[in-house]
């Protein structure tokens, strides 16, 4: 008895589905087969810096020539400060730092993970925790709410707007100087007059003791009678000749150059955890030997910061010089004179 219906012909399965030894169904006809990716090729060497043609470069610098307020160079090896022995950078090659190294958060920065998928990355140096925090938390509320910048940026524009890849800067700048303009109506209002804080300066000063501008007498200037007077001796290092300028004033120490930034803070803004905060310094290398002159320092410091300077005044300074805005904003005009004073110390 035969049939068709059992015939092997009738039942033999579609190509689609025939069984391989070499897979374990026929891919080629199967809509999820995946493609073929090209390997991507494992510890590519870096490649080295290009330096601009302006250079100027020998063994020590990337560049000698000094640029900024601060005359800064371009060493070539990370400079031995506490911040950067803390991060283990010093003495590093600049070219070998890595972008996880300076990161807040290291590689859990969401953005190495569009790194890691090849996407556009750019990096906007910051010089502080927060200006850090301000950019990364304005941009991720930008993207949160679909700011495109570009759109916005062309509305500054009355005429043809300067092109965006070409002229960046300038396509952008009437809107940062919009951004900036509101942030200023915001800062806080500092009311000061330079001549009175000066005549201030110099009561407190007199009632240390001190002079601003001392003058020499002359013989002439002495009375007959007066008796010989020996000679001072010189000194090694004077008491507050450890200032940088001379002239020690309220002006002057605000507006000053700091000698150092501050790349170390207190941990919070109480009396004793400032003063502790101020006793590392005493074995740190660049005081070592004058600590007590920098304590003589901070005093006078304090002193002439309590002539009724506006406190934002005092914190806008404090901060430049490099303590984060946070601390700064708690602390009292002594401490924040205490930190101004431990910036603007130079050994003799």
């Amino acid at each position: 008895m035969s049939s068709s219906w059992w015939k092997q012909s009738e039942w033999e399965p579609s190509s689609s589905w025939r069984w391989h030894s070499q897979s374990s169904w026929d891919e080629q006809d199967q809509p999820w087969a995946a493609t073929t990716k090209p390997a991507v090729p494992e510890n590519v060497p870096a490649p080295k810096p290009k330096l601009s043609d302006h250079f100027q470069s020998d063994d020590k610098f990337f560049d000698r020539q000094p640029v900024g307020k601060g005359s800064h160079q371009l060493f070539r090896h990370v400079q031995p400060t506490e911040w950067s022995r803390k991060n283990s950078l010093a003495g590093r090659p600049v070219e070998d730092i890595r972008a996880w190294e300076l990161s807040h958060r290291g590689l859990s920065e969401f953005s190495f993970r569009l790194l890691s998928e090849g996407r556009y990355q750019g990096i906007v140096w910051t010089r502080s925790t927060s200006e850090a925090v301000f950019l990364t938390q304005l941009l991720k509320r930008m993207r949160e709410v679909g700011v495109d910048i570009d759109e916005v940026a062309r509305t500054f524009h009355t005429d043809s707007p300067p092109d965006k890849h070409k002229d960046a800067s300038k396509f952008m700048g009437k809107m940062c100087e919009s951004i900036v303009d509101d942030l200023k109506k915001r800062a806080p209002i500092v009311d000061s007059t330079a001549s009175e804080e000066l005549a201030r300066a110099k009561a407190k000063l007199a009632q240390a003791g001190l002079t601003l501008t001392p003058t020499k007498r002359s013989a002439e200037d002495e009375p007959e009678n007066a008796p010989l007077r020996a000679k001072p001796k010189a000194k090694a290092k004077q008491e507050l000749g450890q200032s940088r300028p001379s002239s020690l004033d309220a002006q002057t120490l605000l507006q000053f150059p700091p000698a150092r930034i501050l790349d170390s803070r207190p941990v919070g803004p109480k009396d004793e955890q400032v003063e502790e905060w101020l006793q590392t310094f005493k074995s740190k290398p660049d005081f070592k030997g004058q600590f007590a002159n920098l304590k003589k320092h901070v005093l006078a410091v304090q002193k002439i910061f309590e002539s009724g300077i506006p406190k934002a005044t005092i914190t806008a300074a404090a901060v430049k010089f490099g303590l984060d805005d946070k601390i700064a904003s708690r602390l009292t005009i002594r401490n924040l004179s205490t930190t101004i004073a431990v910036a603007q110390f130079t050994a003799a």
